[in-house]
């Protein structure tokens, strides 16, 4: 009995401390980033052995900030970590000194309703806020 309690918790431990994203909002989401764009990782790399990483960016479409046509991103390991795919497009949610996470930053491929958010972002870059 103790080894099924053990093992329980030990399976459902990962679970409690997983990264939460709030529900996609494209306000939200803008309030708290620095450049927002979409792009495809051309490279990354680990830096250190603390597991963080890093990974450059061709950008497609700039929405806000003073965005290169490539960029750079940092993440840091924590329960929001989030693997980078080569050759993949994200939508871009930068926050100070490039970081991101797996909410701010999201695969293109996994997006609920891009088209209309990708629309939203276009009108919001149009009127500059």
């Amino acid at each position: 009995m103790k080894y099924l309690i053990t093992l329980l918790l030990l399976l459902v431990a990962p679970l409690a401390t997983a990264c939460k994203c709030i529900e996609f909002n494209v306000g939200e989401y803008l309030s708290n980033a620095e450049k927002v764009y979409l792009g495809r990782i051309i490279s990354s790399q680990m830096l250190g052995s603390k597991g963080h990483m890093s990974a450059t960016l061709k950008v497609a479409e700039k929405y806000r900030g003073a965005v290169f046509d490539l960029e750079e991103v940092v993440q840091r390991n924590s329960s929001c970590s989030l693997y980078f795919t080569l050759n993949e497009e994200y939508l871009v949610f930068e926050g100070r000194n490039g970081e991101v996470n797996q909410c701010s930053m999201r695969n293109t491929q996994h997006f609920r309703d891009l088209e209309n958010q990708l629309k939203a972002l276009r009108a919001i870059a149009k009127l500059g806020i």
